[in-house]
């Protein structure tokens, strides 16, 4: 009741939100500052609101904003921001890898999204470990992925493609094999367009992806098939005498190419 505000001369200011520690939490506040007077003297009188809880909301909605929910990385949005931002004479030379994740639909179908996931998660931690801090690794899309490498050459961007196989061979992602196509590009000049570049990284990728498309189908059918007799209380041998005696019995049956063939897939 002693409080008047002094509304000649009323000042409100804004102050930013300041973070205070405690043993077991911190607390955010906010600061207000107004202009009174109190016992004929003039005087600040200071309001403290405590904001923690907006201050945590609002850090969860820009996490969420920027990241992919299920591998912890930057999303495609933050990426193509982060390039744009990157895109400056000092960050030059700027490389860009391209990485798809083979099988992920195969994989999906026959496991479960469960195990599907459980791959993506597992080339996430492989790209974590193998690219610096101030690299940006962004999941692009369903299976594929993106790094932005800034101050990288050409050939420094070959050798972590490299590593990244070496990591993917070296990981136990059972039932199925983690298998990944990879395409890099490097810009130099900064008259270059950057979105070029990643068109370049791309392409590249889907090259590899097509000329070791029967090496990578072969492989992940393998993995499917061990994983699968794992799985089964039927032994390879047994299921494939069962084919060797349903094929001959047809046969002297006679019947037509068609129905052998169903009859090979049933057994």
């Amino acid at each position: 009741a002693h409080y008047e505000e002094e509304h000649g001369n009323s000042e409100k200011n804004y102050h930013i939100p300041v973070m205070i520690p405690s043993r077991d939490r911190s607390v955010w506040v906010e600061l207000y500052t107004t202009k009174i007077e109190y016992a004929n003297s003039k005087a600040d009188f200071i309001t403290f609101l405590d904001i923690t809880e907006k201050m945590n909301a609002e850090k969860e909605i820009r996490y969420l904003a920027y990241h992919d929910k299920l591998t912890g990385l930057y999303n495609r949005g933050f990426f193509e921001e982060e390039v744009q931002r990157v895109d400056v004479q000092r960050s030059l030379p700027i490389s860009i890898i391209i990485a798809d994740l083979n099988g992920l639909k195969l994989t999906n179908d026959v496991f479960g999204h469960y195990i599907g996931d459980k791959l993506l998660k597992s080339f996430s931690d492989i790209l974590k470990k193998v690219c610096r801090k101030e690299d940006i690794i962004a999941r692009w899309g369903g299976d594929e992925f993106a790094v932005l490498l800034p101050e990288t050459d050409n050939e420094t961007a070959g050798k972590i493609c490299e590593r990244i196989h070496r990591e993917c061979k070296g990981e136990n992602t059972e039932p199925i094999t983690l298998s990944m196509s990879l395409g890099y590009s490097t810009k130099y000049n900064i008259d270059d367009n950057l979105k070029d570049i990643l068109k370049i990284a791309e392409n590249m990728m889907y090259r590899e992806k097509l000329s070791e498309s029967r090496k990578i189908r072969q492989t992940i059918l393998e993995s499917l098939k061990t994983s699968l007799f794992k799985r089964s209380v039927e032994t390879e041998s047994h299921l494939k005498r069962v084919f060797v005696l349903s094929k001959n019995f047809a046969e002297h049956l006679g019947l037509c190419d068609k129905d052998l063939d169903e009859l090979s897939l049933l057994s």
